[in-house]
């Protein structure tokens, strides 16, 4: 259960917390073992005289937290419950009253003691702001529902409290909110707290396959009804990044819906949840937005117009994990509120540029998937089972978005063309964006003598373009200087992973650019950029990572600087 399609699941299920690691697993198994150390102590008079049986049962109970703790991985998960157990036998040796809230707090400074960059981890904000809601609903000590029905009232209850609670942390951590959570928590958290838990573990100690085998077969059941509930079209609703403001008011809005009845009206808290939903912002007509992702060693490139969408390439792939797709396109698209790409075009099949592209492809099928690639080739395969339009990049003819005009600059490459001329990079699709005021030309990993191809063929004008995405990376195999004088760009920008094998960009590069009186700007320093283009604004509007997160635990690991 440790594949990356599975832990999405869990995510659009609700029960990654499950997953992960339960504090109800560690609080259920440490009281068992408290319990039982304590009854064993009770055998012995004399040790009951030096140390009363409770105590001792709580304190092999702390033990044995810590020791589960440990093997799943001390995440911060079970990290707040561990420490919130020390805090209720701290209490206990103490005696005397101790409050829910003296218990988390004194669990809060501890897990910040012992690591002080937990508060980045989404695991925090999640665990935490889960007992805080619980321990604000218990305290407040009114009934959802009649109190003869106390166990399961508290059941509901808890788990209202916490799905409503955790709204707000879902929708910016995740863009996603499980509307199939409560019956998917429903079943699985005594499924896997009393079935699969305790199978697992008594199996593990006894050495009885048996055992470990039902174990199993109990988390391939669960795992069964999860992928039915996930293949269901409404189990997850997708919700874009909304403004701070926005966020404040939905806040405010669960809030009230775990208020004790009768002091705000629910429907004030519904509404204000529902500015969730608002539409994300999006360019005006004749405007449009390029975002230049950072994925590294590679290109990955966003375009926005008022109602389309088109992406540039998918970044690369190291393995399940580390895929630019999961980790970057497809939250920056979910983020931005987008399903699917109008068009994604893939400049050519190089691992760098290609590598997200077949979970790109699955996730989220563009309408039109455009490419170098032959009409063979896997990924045309694949775009077209899953009913997306194919087309060559260098047969596709300018078309218009919203007043925007997208022109691809062909090459043609006769049979006879120098072979050279026909490798994959120099076979990259180039793409040309402009609006009244601005232009854009995006250029894949074209080398000197692609370049000189296009510019024999398309003339200078066609060329011509304020924007220059800098053709492979910066490489010195690239940037002749008779294609910058044909382009004479007045920015270029450069997507390249910091101090990378390849030392993109090369030094040559940088300084051809800036002979040239060209601003250069690249993601290695700078991070993610985002450009917006105004067709009435002459100066576009920029906006960069490094210049949005100035905080010392985002800077890069290696000191660089934005310029």
């Amino acid at each position: 259960m440790d594949h990356p399609e599975d832990r999405e699941m869990f995510s659009a299920t609700g029960i990654a917390h499950l997953v992960a690691i339960s504090g109800l697993h560690i609080t259920l198994f440490a009281m068992l073992a408290g319990k039982l150390f304590g009854a064993l102590w009770r055998r012995s008079t004399r040790l009951c005289l030096r140390v009363p049986a409770p105590l001792a049962g709580s304190a092999f109970g702390l033990l044995f937290a810590v020791l589960y703790g440990l093997v799943a991985g001390w995440g911060v998960p079970a990290q707040r419950t561990v420490f919130m157990l020390f805090a209720l036998f701290v209490g206990q040796v103490r005696g005397g009253m101790q409050s829910s809230w003296d218990t988390f707090f004194l669990a809060l400074f501890l897990t910040l003691a012992f690591d002080s960059w937990a508060v980045l981890d989404a695991g925090f904000i999640l665990s935490f702001g889960a007992v805080v809601v619980l321990i604000f609903i218990t305290q407040g000590h009114y009934h959802f529902i009649k109190p003869k029905h106390e166990f399961i009232a508290n059941a509901v209850k808890a788990q209202y409290t916490v799905t409503i609670g955790l709204i707000l942390p879902c929708a910016m951590l995740f863009n996603q909110q499980s509307l199939i959570s409560p019956l998917a928590n429903a079943l699985s958290i005594p499924w896997m707290s009393f079935v699969s838990t305790p199978l697992a573990l008594i199996g593990g100690l006894t050495q009885q396959p048996v055992l470990l085998s039902l174990a199993g077969d109990s988390l391939s059941l669960q795992r069964d009804w999860l992928v039915y509930f996930n293949e269901l079209s409404w189990a997850t609703l997708p919700i874009h990044n909304q403004p701070w403001w926005v966020n404040g008011l939905v806040g405010l809005g669960c809030l009230i819906l775990i208020l004790p009845r009768g002091l705000i009206p629910r429907w004030a808290g519904v509404t204000l949840i529902a500015l969730l939903v608002l539409p994300p912002p999006r360019p005006e007509h004749h405007d449009f937005w390029m975002t230049l992702m950072d994925v590294g060693q590679g290109t990955a490139i966003g375009i926005q117009t008022q109602n389309h969408l088109l992406i540039y390439d998918a970044g690369p792939a190291f393995n399940a994990r580390a895929d630019s797709a999961r980790r970057v396109v497809l939250p920056w698209m979910a983020a931005h509120g987008y399903r699917r790409a109008d068009m994604f075009m893939l400049s050519h099949d190089d691992a760098d540029h290609s590598g997200g592209a077949p979970l790109l492809l699955q996730k989220a099928p563009p309408v039109q998937f455009a490419s170098s690639i032959d009409k063979q080739h896997s990924l045309n395969q694949l775009a077209q089972t899953l009913k997306s339009d194919i087309a060559q990049c260098h047969k596709l003819k300018p078309w218009t978005w919203d007043g925007v005009t997208f022109t691809p600059i062909r090459l043609d490459t006769p049979a006879h063309s120098n072979r050279k001329l026909l490798a994959k990079n120099n076979q990259s699709c180039v793409l040309k964006v402009s609006n009244t005021n601005h232009s854009v030309l995006l250029t894949g990993d074209i080398e000197a003598i692609s370049e000189m191809a296009l510019l024999t063929q398309h003339g200078a004008n066609a060329l011509r373009s304020r924007v220059l995405i800098v053709p492979h990376h910066g490489s010195k195999t690239s940037s002749t200087m008779p294609f910058l004088q044909a382009v004479r760009p007045e920015y270029a920008l450069i997507q390249a992973g910091w101090d990378n094998q390849f030392g993109h960009p090369h030094r040559a590069v940088i300084e051809r650019y800036e002979a040239m009186g060209v601003q250069w700007f690249s993601t290695a320093q700078n991070g993610a950029m985002k450009w917006r283009f105004n067709h009435l604004n002459f100066q576009p509007d920029v906006d960069d990572a490094h210049a949005l997160r100035r905080r010392y635990w985002h800077m890069h690991e290696s000191g660089a600087k934005g310029r």
